[in-house]
């Protein structure tokens, strides 16, 4: 780092994070620009610590004793950080791993203008590669907030540097001059929604929060506390109030229903689940009551202005309610190395209970009439997908796959198929409905596992289909078979390379 770099600090907060902090980590240390890591233990119970002290010397550990959540744990770090004269501080969640260039990209948009106070990363789910978890931070007229892109197919149109309402706190870079006049993470929201309450501070302050699609980390969704755990629901319904009572003009409240739609869709759905699902309703509400005085003391404290909050507004989506955004569900164990392939072959419905990233649900289509058997289990996926397989023994064989198009698609798909890195050739499947394709190529494996990789150029948009979330096409069986085995299907035409 050049005298004339600014200094940079990145913050980890670790709670029982095992595995996956030291993947986290070890990207930290990887990165192409030399930067201070802090890593902030919320007592931590599964020896995290000594994982950092093993295995990191070089990082400063921060033993907090207990967990302080996410706000008053990173605030931790980043008042250690600025004490030692960051002019950056970034964040990064213990279940995310950082690109090499990430901090780099970060500072290069941050220098681009002094007025940047925040600069939100692109942020891809671990377990569909091909999907964004985030571009930034959007927010609806009800004070739902969620990740801009969340589970799209990541392509051209999320690569474009722009302003967005706010930076997910899961990987961000912040302007520690920006920090020192608006102040840290509001700690009483102790998870979830203290990110987006402190770049719209920044905004109201005159900052802006940017979206640098360069600065790209992936992202286990919900490895903390779950997807729907009762904690994550009791957090983050409680806390959406917090920001709408702390930050939505008094006008705003002039419109209950908007404010007050998902409330009605919560507790119908809540107490639908009896005492427990009653016990969380009551908890949530208890906890607004209980942000009230503190909410009153910061309005009255850090008086706005209609232009002020016009600057953070004009990214509010106008629309109500829970927003439109899907999960792709993992129904399936998800492999990550070749060491934990057992089989090779893997037929959908049969034996996929083990497989790797970018798979949907399974899918089992319906019969058709009493005379016509039920079509083959299924699986979609996006962009890409994998699967780990196991042979007898290293040696020539043939990579085997049957595939079919969705039904709204309208056009044959180029399908890539690759195995250990190689591209074995590729094919186009068709876009008649029910029309199977087997797809077969030669391969030599130099070990006895085979990591076989499925690609489509570009997946079927929710746009044009409907769809809940982006898909590629549908597959029925992944194998690896002896060249003479009897389970090679009989081609119907020859693949095109």
């Amino acid at each position: 780092m050049t005298p004339e770099s600014p200094a940079v600090c990145v913050i980890v907060l670790s709670w029982n994070g095992g595995a996956v902090l030291k993947e986290c980590l070890a990207s930290l240390r990887a990165q192409t620009r030399a930067t201070r890591v802090i890593v902030v233990d919320n007592g931590s119970t599964d020896g995290s610590q000594d994982l950092v002290r093993r295995e990191f010397p070089e990082m400063t550990l921060i033993e907090n004793g207990r967990n302080l959540g996410f706000g008053e744990g990173n605030n931790v770090g980043i008042r250690a950080a600025m004490d030692a004269g960051a002019q950056y501080v970034a964040l990064l969640n213990q279940d995310a791993r950082a690109d090499r260039d990430w901090i780099a990209a970060l500072v290069r948009a941050a220098e681009a203008d002094v007025s940047i106070g925040a600069v939100a990363s692109r942020l891809v789910l671990h377990s569909h590669q091909s999907l964004l978890n985030g571009a930034g931070v959007v927010m609806n007229l009800s004070g739902c907030a969620w990740d801009r892109g969340f589970a799209r197919a990541d392509g051209p149109q999320w690569c474009t540097p722009c302003d967005v309402l706010a930076a997910t706190g899961g990987a961000v870079l912040y302007r520690t001059d920006a920090l020192r006049r608006v102040g840290l993470l509001d700690a009483a929201y102790f998870a979830y929604f203290e990110d987006v309450d402190l770049s719209v501070r920044l905004w109201d302050a005159g900052f802006r929060v940017v979206y640098a699609p360069d600065a790209v980390a992936t992202h286990r969704f919900s490895f903390t506390l779950g997807d729907e755990s009762f904690g994550k629901i009791l957090l983050i319904q409680s806390n959406r109030w917090r920001f709408i009572l702390k930050h939505f003009s008094l006008g705003r409240f002039r419109h209950p229903k908007t404010l007050m739609v998902v409330d009605k869709h919560f507790a119908r759905n809540r107490l639908r689940l009896g005492p427990r699902g009653l016990k969380l309703w009551l908890r949530v509400y208890a906890r607004v009551l209980s942000f009230l005085p503190g909410v009153l003391r910061y309005r009255f404290q850090h008086p706005t202005t209609k232009e002020r909050r016009a600057r953070w507004w004009q990214f509010v989506a106008p629309t109500a309610g829970f927003p439109d955004v899907f999960m792709p569900a993992i129904d399936y164990d998800l492999m990550e190395s070749p060491a934990e392939a057992w089989t090779n072959r893997v037929i959908m419905g049969v034996n996929d209970t083990a497989l790797g990233q970018g798979w949907y649900p399974l899918f089992r289509p319906e019969p058709m009439t009493f005379a016509e058997p039920e079509g083959p289990a299924l699986r979609d996926f996006g962009s890409s997908a994998t699967c780990f397989l196991r042979v007898a023994a290293p040696g020539p064989h043939v990579v085997q796959v049957h595939v079919t198009q969705r039904d709204e698609s309208r056009d044959a798909r180029d399908i890539e198929i690759r195995c250990n890195g190689e591209t074995l050739g590729r094919a186009d499947v068709s876009a008649e409905p029910r029309a199977w394709r087997t797809v077969q190529f030669p391969v030599t494996l130099t070990s006895d596992t085979a990591v076989v990789e499925l690609r489509v150029e570009r997946p079927l948009l929710r746009e044009e289909s409907g769809a809940q979330v982006d898909y590629g096409v549908r597959v029925n069986e992944v194998s690896v078979l002896p060249s003479d085995s009897p389970l090679l299907r009989r081609l119907r035409a020859a693949p095109s390379h």
